[in-house]
């Protein structure tokens, strides 16, 4: 392959073009004769077939399709996100389809309600599917079909070891330093053995390199003695996760598979199943790992964080994606990439090669700014859950209306959701609001001059309760009175909000109004 055709993008739209051309130039040369009227229509109308390739290419030729395809035995983790994101991006890309598959091929720890939750996580990420999604166990029929036509073919034989015999072998080669590859006493027979459970096996080839070009590591080669006789049918006559997955992306016309770099002794096992049948092997595309902050790769059994914790956390979608598209691939120096500019700049060659680490600072940074760029009525719609979570109980529309005036101010702090409801519930509790043990501390110890800030407040005349007059009175107060005003502002915040870190308290004042701060004042001089 030419070296300016040997990256997925650039093979796909060079192969894309090459097939228009040949398609549509026998009807631009009938074109040729035409009168000037008909000319202009035969221009138009084959400047229409080179735009729309699934006319002219046909889309079983050029149509990219990727699939994602999870295993239904954990929660879906920013390493799977990330490799769904991909998957999802390349096909928008090219205007292909992007596929989801159950592969439940582990049906002790698979799970229908875990399936769901994948579903639901990719939903709230944006990554919608196209078509039904295939749940790999519903297949069994076909994949034994296509083991028993390899055993047919001579592509496979069944074999009697037990594992403890394999077991020993393996551990005499591993003490010998040698490297153990399984080769049955029956791998040239070609029937079963009548009354014993054998597992049917592949025939791995024989002195021979195995090479592939992946998109993202370039040229790939393994040698056949490093790979084993694969299992493809267990005892018990179910298919295995190998010859599962060829068989599925087989019949799904998968064309790229884009997936984690420890994917990459899989997939030479799975090209030698597909050589197998006679069958061509789609675009492979190994992407670096993630790891965790502590430098462990990311993983179901060393708990790796779930799309559905930063989802609880009060992560938005558009944040998490933008951090997982940054984790291996880049475009130029930026920073924050939409998925809306990310479906026209995704490419293959632009991802790394090296693994990427979580960044817990860059995750709230970027979710910071999504945040930021909300109106005060989508906030409020997505952080309603939140606040009626900290709460305990639904939230009245007056108040929602009350917290609409102060929400953009504490959004200047806030990085989640999660921090936004608990920063601005106070304005929607009802008495007894709340208070953290800072607040109380100011509280108990201030009762002197609560009592007067409550005749204070109540001295103001209710229309002059803006912001402006309470910050003019509060200082002119604290001078007559001879009260340090950081002692009164301490109070007010305490006493008002439950906390001693607010927006200005004048603003949260009167967005409360009069009556509900001179109410809140009153119950804690009570109390």
């Amino acid at each position: 392959m030419p070296m300016f055709m040997s990256t997925p993008d650039t093979a796909c739209a060079v192969f894309a073009a090459a097939i228009r051309c040949a398609r549509v130039f026998p009807i631009c040369v009938l074109g040729l004769n035409l009168p000037p009227p008909l000319r202009f229509a035969h221009i138009a109308i084959v400047g229409l077939l080179l735009y729309h390739p699934a006319w002219v290419c046909g889309a079983e030729i050029v149509r990219v399709i990727t699939r994602f395809a999870p295993s239904p035995t954990g929660s879906l983790h920013l390493g799977g996100a990330r490799t769904a994101l991909f998957n999802w991006l390349f096909a928008r890309r090219h205007g292909g389809q992007f596929l989801l598959r159950m592969e439940d091929t582990d049906q002790e720890r698979s799970s229908e309600t875990v399936a769901q939750s994948i579903i639901e996580d990719m939903a709230w990420l944006g990554l919608h599917h196209d078509q039904d999604v295939v749940i790999q166990s519903a297949r069994r029929e076909r994949h034994t079909q296509v083991a028993e036509e390899l055993l047919a073919r001579g592509k496979a034989y069944y074999c009697y070891c037990s594992e403890d015999d394999i077991a020993a072998e393996k551990l005499r080669h591993e003490n010998e330093g040698k490297h153990y590859r399984h080769h049955c006493p029956s791998r040239d027979a070609n029937h079963a053995q009548s009354g014993t459970a054998g597992v049917l096996r592949l025939k791995s080839p024989e002195n021979r390199e195995i090479k592939f070009t992946d998109g993202v590591y370039g040229e790939i080669s393994v040698s056949s003695e490093q790979i084993d006789d694969m299992v493809i049918l267990r005892s018990n006559g179910h298919p295995t996760y190998l010859l599962a997955v060829v068989v599925d992306d087989h019949d799904m016309c998968i064309t790229h598979i884009i997936r984690g770099s420890d994917h990459i002794t899989n997939t030479i096992k799975q090209m030698l199943l597909a050589e197998a049948m006679g069958w061509d092997n789609p675009q492979f595309c190994h992407i670096p790992l993630i790891h965790d902050e502590g430098g462990a790769k990311l993983s179901k059994r060393n708990r790796a964080p779930g799309v559905h914790e930063y989802r609880e956390l009060g992560f938005l979608p558009e944040a998490v994606c933008n951090y997982l598209l940054r984790m291996g691939w880049s475009h130029k120096d930026e920073e924050i990439i939409t998925m809306q500019s990310a479906t026209q700049l995704f490419s293959i060659e632009k991802i790394g090669t090296s693994h990427s680490c979580l960044d817990s600072k860059k995750l709230l940074f970027l979710n910071h700014h999504y945040m930021n760029q909300k109106t005060e009525l989508e906030i409020l719609g997505l952080l309603l859950p939140f606040l009626e979570q900290e709460l305990g109980h639904t939230v009245a529309e007056t108040k929602l209306a009350r917290l609409s005036l102060g929400v953009k101010k504490l959004m200047e702090r806030a990085k989640t959701l999660a921090d936004l409801a608990r920063d601005s519930v106070f304005y929607v509790q009802n008495i007894p609001i709340s208070v953290d043990d800072d607040a109380k501390q100011v509280i108990l110890k201030s009762s002197e001059l609560l009592a007067k800030l409550v005749g204070a407040m109540s001295q103001i005349e209710p229309k002059t309760w803006t912001k402006d007059f309470l910050s003019s009175y509060i200082k002119e107060w604290t001078k007559s009175n001879d009260v340090v005003i950081s002692d009164v502002y301490h109070l007010l915040r305490a006493a008002i909000a439950g906390r001693l870190s607010t927006p200005s308290i004048s603003e949260v004042m009167e967005i409360l109004g009069q009556e509900e701060c001179i109410s809140r004042l009153r119950f804690f001089l009570n109390s």
